[in-house]
């Protein structure tokens, strides 16, 4: 398989979707893709610029044509979505591709030297999710998110009225999600929604709100909010036996042990 469309769908399938803040880029400009918004949710966003190729907020250098490396992102996801059935121009710079899936089209679109493929759900409210904060840096794949200076990505818990809190995401897991990079609480919420059958070897604080977000800080309705999600995702089970080795290994002095018991209790209530 060729590296580019690996990366591509290998990113894709990690499931880190992205938030778009209704003040953000297309949300307002320009015109056509802010009405188009109003129908389709983005859930990935394909950056296509001369250099490199960002998906999702992470990105790989390649010098190869635009043609040559939008045709690859349409493949990506293709693979992932369903064949194209039909492309509805909606400007000069813009056009929908209808997924064979009937759940799922994807927005191409271009700016300038910029090309944009964007799969988005379809007439459907959004679903709640861990998102990455998809600013004009990361929506847009900057490199600057490698720098050694950048020590955490903004996510949030979000549901259908929008964000309900911020929580820190590091920046190593952020690009290569594994289990072995997780760091943080929001790393793990990540991992929950992207895969099951993993296992975390550090202690983590359940944190929320940032670096100033403590667990006994918590409402019941960030609680509820963030286990609602938990008990959709697929990696449940492996969340669930990591908040329990946290309460077996740490200190229960630890005041955000208190925070891993509650959510725990809510994660196993019928």
């Amino acid at each position: 398989m060729d590296d580019l469309l690996r990366f591509i769908t290998g990113r894709i399938v990690c499931r880190i979707h992205p938030y778009i803040p209704p003040d953000e880029g297309w949300r307002r400009y320009p015109p056509h893709m802010a009405k188009m918004l109003e129908v389709l949710e983005p859930i990935h966003v394909i950056v296509l610029t001369d250099g490199f190729v960002g998906v999702d907020g992470a990105c790989v250098d390649d010098s190869r044509s635009m043609h040559e490396k939008y045709d690859l992102a349409v493949e990506a996801v293709e693979r992932i979505f369903g064949e194209t059935s039909e492309k509805i121009g909606v400007a000069f710079n813009c056009e929908v591709r209808l997924h064979a899936s009937g759940i799922v089209d994807s927005i191409s679109f271009f700016q300038g030297s910029v090309w944009y493929l964007a799969p988005s759900v379809r007439n459907q409210p959004y679903p709640s999710r861990f998102a990455y904060v998809a600013d004009w840096y990361r929506c847009f794949a900057r490199k600057s998110l490698r720098g050694s200076d950048v020590d955490r990505v903004e996510c949030v818990v979000c549901v259908d009225e929008g964000p309900k809190a911020t929580m820190p995401v590091s920046p190593r897991f952020f690009l290569d999600p594994k289990p072995e990079n997780a760091e943080l609480f929001g790393d793990l919420c990540f991992l929950a929604q992207m895969v099951d059958g993993w296992a975390v070897e550090r202690e983590i604080a359940l944190k929320l709100d940032g670096y100033k977000g403590s667990s006994w800080s918590w409402s019941d309705d960030l609680y509820v909010h963030v286990a609602n999600i938990l008990r959709g995702s697929v990696g449940l089970k492996s969340f669930v036996g990591h908040g329990y080795k946290e309460l077996l290994l740490s200190d229960s002095a630890d005041p955000s042990m208190w925070g891993w018991r509650k959510l725990l209790r809510m994660l196993e209530a019928k």
